[in-house]
C-alpha cells in the first residue's frame, strides 16, 4: 500500500452540488473576523462554511449540510481540526487524497493552501465509545486513543478533518483522519524526500 493511502474505499464519488468558484466562496463567508476560521474550499469537490463548536462541549458537531466543525481542543496545540458526520459533509472527505490542495478562508477573507500529505483510517474497538481504542486499518496494530489523538492534533499548524467510517449497518463503526500540511512546508518536505532519493 503507498505511503498515505487508505484501505477503506470512498464512500462517494459525488461532489458537493452547485460548488461556488473559490472567489464567490470567499465573498460568500467573509465576515470581517479576521482571525476567525470560516470555510474550508476544495476544487471540484466542496465548499462549507465552518462553525464553531459551544464553550465546553468538545463532543459537538453541528448537523447543517454544508458545514464543517471546527475542533477547538486542536486549537490548544496549534492546530486546526474540523469535524464533519459521515453522512453529511464528511461524504465529501472521501474523495480526498493525498497531494489534494485544501484551501482554509478567513472572516477578512484571507485564504491559505494546506496539501493532503497523510490519510488513516481506524476502527472503534469499542462501537460508540468516544475514548475507545483504534485498529489501525493499514497496519493492523491496535492503538490508544491518546496517541492517535496526538498523532493527528498535537502538532502545530498541521490541519487534520475527521469524520466517522460506517460499515455494517453503523455510522460509528470507525474514524477517517486526513491530515494536510501548509503548502509551502509539504513543498519542502517532498524536496528534501527527492535530495535523499538521489
Amino acid at each position: 500500500m503507498a505511503p498515505g493511502s487508505s484501505p477503506v474505499a470512498a464512500q462517494t464519488a459525488t461532489p458537493q452540488p452547485d460548488l461556488p468558484s473559490l472567489t464567490d466562496f470567499v465573498a460568500q463567508v467573509a465576515n470581517g473576523e479576521a482571525e476567525r476560521l470560516v470555510g474550508i474550499y476544495v476544487k471540484d469537490i466542496m465548499a462549507l462554511l465552518v462553525v464553531q463548536q459551544p464553550d465546553g462541549d468538545p463532543a459537538y458537531i453541528d448537523t447543517t449540510e454544508g458545514t464543517a466543525t471546527q475542533f477547538f481542543k486542536a486549537s490548544l496545540f496549534g492546530a486546526t481540526g474540523l469535524l464533519a458526520h459521515n453522512y453529511l459533509s464528511g461524504r465529501y472527505f472521501f474523495d480526498l487524497i493525498p497531494g489534494t490542495d485544501l484551501v482554509l478562508v478567513y472572516g477578512n477573507g484571507r485564504i491559505s493552501h494546506y496539501t493532503v500529505s497523510e490519510i488513516g483510517d481506524y476502527q472503534r474497538l469499542t462501537p460508540a465509545d468516544l475514548r475507545s481504542d483504534f485498529l489501525d486499518l493499514a497496519t493492523r496494530q491496535q492503538e490508544s486513543v491518546d496517541g492517535v489523538f496526538a498523532h493527528y492534533y498535537q502538532q502545530k499548524q498541521v490541519l487534520t478533518l475527521q469524520t466517522c467510517i460506517a460499515r455494517d449497518g453503523n455510522s460509528d463503526w470507525g474514524v477517517r483522519f486526513i491530515m494536510a500540511q501548509p503548502a509551502q512546508v509539504f513543498i519542502d518536505i517532498k524536496e528534501v524526500a527527492s535530495r535523499v532519493r538521489r
